[in-house]
């Protein structure tokens, strides 16, 4: 599931303003009716410092998309392994 979709200069505003991973969470909050635990929402910030390092490059245009997954549902999952499996075959 997406909780995060927008555009690099977005994504980057957001952490300038230390205002994304909140964003984040509420939209966990909105789509999955759960509330973030602390230690994962600390994470979330870890790991967004270092997605914000990568798009942090003129080489990448402005308007280039950036979203971001979260729990991928298992179906999802085996259905990728089952294609790939299926694949391998052939």
């Amino acid at each position: 599931m997406l909780i995060y979709e927008g555009v690099k200069t977005d994504f980057m505003y957001g952490m300038d303003q230390d205002t994304l991973p909140r964003q984040i969470a509420d939209e966990v909050y909105e789509k999955m009716h759960r509330k973030t635990p602390k230690a994962e929402y600390r994470a979330w910030e870890n790991s967004l410092q270092y997605m914000y390092k990568v798009l942090n490059d003129r080489d990448i245009p402005h308007n280039s998309g950036v979203a971001i997954e979260y729990n991928i549902p298992l179906g999802k999952i085996r259905e990728y392994d089952r294609r790939r499996r299926i694949n391998k075959k052939t």
